[in-house]
């Protein structure tokens, strides 16, 4: 049974509504679902019917009234209006508000593509106020309230995502009436300035946003915040980083409509529900992969996308903690990490073309089923994995034609959309209806292969088209494998020598690549082959990272290496594609040090598939240079962005033969080093910097990123005597070698290390050369640190001024998806309002960097700032801060302030929940996963912000 409070009352039951009577029922029903899952007292009921004078007849009217609503929603049978004292109990079974409430959660955590897509979803189930009827009524006005505000936060959450996906279509006056309906609210405005901006109307943005301010100022007497003050300096500037779009990876979307698999569709669908591994099997070029994305599109489920073709068997479980953000933690191999991850997460894992890596995927898919109970995988396959409760799914090919004028079976209503796309004037009469039915009949109904035929009706009638085929039929082999390498032989043998050429070089690409990079493999520029081969489908076309790109699929890839191997040049062409990205990760790591780093991100990112495959192939064939040179162009990649699937490749590099030799090795131990210090495995990362720096002469500039990881760890273990040293140390070296991205990094850590010690006026010095050197580089994300570190020291000299820096570094820093800077500027931003009693404003900044953390599955910074909030909740949210203290205390203790604030929690915890209770909730906290602590800080700061600011500052 359906309960939908999104609009009017309504109560649904097998597609039909539910009746229910009179106004009461309808009151009383309202104030239970309200509460549902919870007891309503009689008195409260009594009070919503008739206010603060019931009739003396109240009670027993009452009850007559419940036994007329337990009767309606009884219809099926199933009791769910129970009696519980003092009063009454509803059971919804599905509620609408509790479904968008779950969809604006998961969007948060998606990525702008999917999180567009969640939003849309969540707000398309609103059909008017919550509890329209009875929003008015003392019982319902605080959840009606909550649920609008909540809707216009989902709103908001899309205008984000449409920028941040950089879909523009509508979206300025979508955001120009939502800002009309809510004229003082910062964050559509802002959003609006941004739109305007990137649609180059720089005037109108600045006037949004000074029209904002004087309406504050007249209405309320109040400034706009500081980060819309930061927006609007950044409009003045013409700052670069407002039209920067960064994409990250996830779920892709579908190129084309499905046809013919309408079935099959609501099967998966059906199947994902009910069961936890699901396979999709059969021949290359069924269909397997449209009908999985299509599938976890409409699944309902957030959804991770894996792609195993390019891998070996050893990169599968990296590749797949790439895909869903897991880190290896320190003392804990990747594997482990990854289930620790996916055990608290409720997530769709799509295993794409298992085929290629079956044993190695087949014991991570048992490994996930065994120990995460709410990861459901839906893997595509031309054989079964062969894992427990694996529910195989064949996917037949589309169905052929009853007769020959048949024009709605599947394979032909394929073949003519398809054929129309280059043909629009292509007729369905009976004459061609024939053929293309003979068509369909020679090609099995196999979609790929009717999709390659439909491309040549652009020169050839469906007559001659069937005709050719006829010709050509091989009557060996199962029909499916007959009939796709029947068309793919005639679509090469019509090609000329020169398509041909490139065909063949072309598969050795993995997912998308660029015209430049076909001709590096094919020796020479080749628009005309490529459009040649854009023209007979057996390349597509796709935008990405701002050009356009091209694909091969997978099965088409293969026929295509094929080729490649019995033309004698696959080892030669592999090496030009080797050496092609190679080159791209250096110019990148370049890139990225400027001030284009969005652009150089999003580039790395379209083109991960093909750095793994460069990865692979110099590593197998013994080429150290090319392996170090391209796990050095990626270490600012490794950093922050690529997770450890990336730093394993350097890891690995530094293994092959001659390599501590190479003049590349020192950089690739700092990308190694770096990462370690990153995840909090400071002894590690010293001892690769320590033996790297070893050899090297003290002027070596290769020496400048082994001394950051120095300076680094020796701050962020507090010893900062030690970090002024390396600081002092790295500076120097800088400057001699006039290296403007090392300089702000050692004016970064020297100016850290300062304001720590107690001495801010010596740290806003450094803060302010570190950013005159950043500007200097015009990188966004050494810009946003230097930012922080101006933050840092005027947190204590000029508060305000502070509460500026911290908000400029989150604002510029979520351009370039610098998300390491963006969360410490959280941490500090919290402080600091913590600091003037902003109770609320303290928590939605703990909360930022909470989820931030989580995301970027860094554990040790997660605990340091979990320490920090424990104080604020110990007042507010008595029972997970227990938790939460008795999680942190089963690790390694806090350091500095951190752990002096945290020793009184306890006493304060023990006062307020007595012994027994804070003992019990200490203990549980203990064993929590570390999924589990984070949700439980997360329900803490959403407990505390629903406390009266007055009572949380008594707290």
């Amino acid at each position: 049974m359906e309960f939908e409070v999104l609009g009017a009352l309504r109560v649904r039951q097998a597609g039909g509504a539910v009746a229910l009577g009179s106004r009461a029922q309808r009151v009383l029903l309202t104030v239970l679902l309200v509460h549902a899952g919870t007891v309503v007292s009689t008195d409260r009921l009594i009070q919503a019917l008739w206010g603060e004078e019931p009739p003396p007849t109240a009670l027993r009217t009452l009850h007559s009234h419940i036994a007329r609503l337990r009767g309606a929603l009884h219809a099926d049978g199933v009791e769910r209006l129970h009696t519980r004292p003092p009063g009454y109990l509803l059971d919804a079974d599905v509620l609408d508000a509790a479904e968008f409430a779950r969809l604006l959660g998961a969007a948060r955590d998606a990525d702008p593509e999917r999180a567009r897509h969640l939003l849309d979803a969540a707000l398309a189930l609103w059909r008017g106020p919550a509890y329209a009827e009875f929003a008015e009524l003392d019982a319902v006005r605080p959840e009606a309230d909550r649920l609008g505000a909540l809707r216009v936060e989902a709103v908001e959450e899309r205008f984000e995502a449409a920028l941040a996906a950089d879909r523009r279509d509508g979206l300025v006056a979508a955001l120009q009436a939502h800002v009309a309906e809510f004229p003082v609210r910062e964050r559509p405005v802002g959003q609006l300035a941004r739109a305007l901006y990137r649609d180059g109307r720089q005037a109108e943005a600045l006037a949004v946003l000074r029209a904002l301010r004087e309406r504050l100022d007249a209405e309320l007497g109040v400034e706009p915040s500081a980060p819309l003050r930061a927006l609007e300096v950044a409009v003045l500037r013409q700052d670069p980083t407002l039209t920067a779009v960064v994409r990250v990876r996830g779920l892709p979307l579908p190129e084309t409509g499905l046809i013919g698999r309408e079935a099959e569709l609501a099967g998966v669908v059906a199947g994902l529900a009910e069961h936890r591994v699901l396979t999709l099997t059969g021949p290359g070029g069924v269909g397997k992969t449209t009908l999985a994305l299509h599938a976890a599109h409409g699944s309902g489920l957030s959804a991770a996308w894996c792609e195993f073709a390019p891998l070996t068997g050893d990169a599968v479980v990296q590749a797949v903690a790439t895909a869903v953000g897991a880190r290896r933690q320190p003392g804990t191999g990747l594997v482990d990490s990854l289930l620790a991850l996916l055990a608290e997460r409720e997530l769709l894992l799509v295993f794409d073309n298992c085929e290629h890596v079956l044993d190695d995927a087949a014991r991570l898919v048992t490994a996930i089923v065994r120990t995460c109970p709410r990861v459901t995988v839906l893997a595509t396959s031309r054989a079964t994995l062969g894992v427990p409760g694996e529910w195989l799914h064949p996917i037949p090919p589309l169905g052929l034609p009853d007769s020959p004028e048949d024009d709605t079976a599947p394979a032909v209503r394929l073949f003519a959309e398809r054929a129309r796309a280059v043909r629009p004037g292509l007729e369905l009469d009976r004459a061609n209806l024939r053929h293309i039915a003979e068509v369909c009949r020679r090609l099995d109904g196999l979609p790929l292969a009717l999709e390659l035929a439909a491309a040549r009706v652009r020169v050839l009638n469906p007559a001659d088209l069937a005709a050719r085929l006829a010709a050509r039929t091989d009557p060996l082999g199962a029909a499916g494998a007959r009939s796709l390498r029947a068309v793919l032989d005639w679509s090469y043998a019509l090609l000329g020598p020169a398509e041909q050429r490139l065909f063949a070089r072309l598969s050795v690409f993995h997912g998308e690549f660029g015209a430049d990079a076909a001709a590096t493999v094919n020796g020479a520029l080749a628009l005309d082959p490529l459009t040649a081969l854009v023209d007979n489908s057996l390349v597509t076309v796709a935008e990405s990272a701002g050009a356009t790109r091209f694909t091969m699929l997978e099965t088409v890839r293969e026929y295509g290496a094929g080729l490649l191997g019995r033309r004698g040049e696959a080892a030669a062409v592999l090496d030009l594609h080797a050496a092609w990205f190679t080159e791209l990760a250096e110019r990148a790591d370049a890139g990225l040090r400027g001030p284009d780093e969005a652009h150089w991100y999003a580039v790395v990112t379209a083109d991960l598939d093909n750095l793994r495959a460069a990865h692979r192939h110099t590593v197998a064939a013994g080429d150290t240079d090319r392996a170090l040179r391209l796990s050095a162009g990626l270490a600012l990649a490794v950093l922050y962005r690529f997770p450890d699937e990336v730093v394993a490749w350097g890891e690995t590099a530094l293994t092959l033969p001659g390599a501590p030799a190479h003049p590349r090795y020192p950089a690739v131990c700092a990308a190694v080093g770096e990462a370690l210090t990153f995840g909090g495995e400071h002894d590690r990362a010293l001892a690769v910097a320590d033996a790297a720096l070893a050899p090297l002469p003290p002027a070596a500039a290769e020496r400048m990123p082994l001394l950051k990881i120095r300076a680094a760890v020796a701050l962020y273990q507090g010893r900062l005597d030690e970090c002024g040293t390396a600081t002092a140390e790295l500076l120097t070296l800088a400057e001699h070698c006039g290296a403007t991205w090392y300089r702000a990094e050692a004016l970064l850590f020297a100016g850290l290390a300062r304001s720590y010690a107690g001495h801010p006026a010596d740290g806003l010095a450094l803060a302010e050369r570190n950013l005159r050197a950043a500007a200097d580089a015009g990188n966004p994300s050494l810009r946003a640190w230097a930012l922080y570190n101006r933050a840092e020291a005027l947190a204590v000299l000029d508060p305000p001024a502070a509460l500026l820096g911290y908000s400029e570094v989150v604002a510029l820093a979520a351009t370039v998806y610098s998300v390491f800077a963006a969360n410490v500027a959280h941490v500090g931003l919290a402080a600091l309002h913590l600091r003037e009693e902003r109770i609320p404003e303290a928590l939605d900044a703990f909360g930022a960097a909470v989820r931030g953390w989580r995301a970027m599955q860094v554990w040790h910074h997660q605990r340091t700032t979990l320490r920090a909030l424990l104080p604020l909740l110990a007042g507010v949210a008595e029972t997970e801060a227990a938790l939460l203290l008795g999680a942190l205390e089963n690790g390694d203790p806090g350091f500095g302030a951190d752990a002096e604030a945290v020793a009184p929690v306890a006493a304060t915890l023990r006062a307020a929940l007595g012994e027994v209770a804070f003992a019990r909730a200490r203990a549980q906290g203990s064993v929590l996963s570390r999924e589990a602590v984070v949700d439980t800080a997360l329900a803490a700061i959403r407990a505390g912000s629903n406390v009266p600011v007055p009572t949380l500052r008594e707290g």
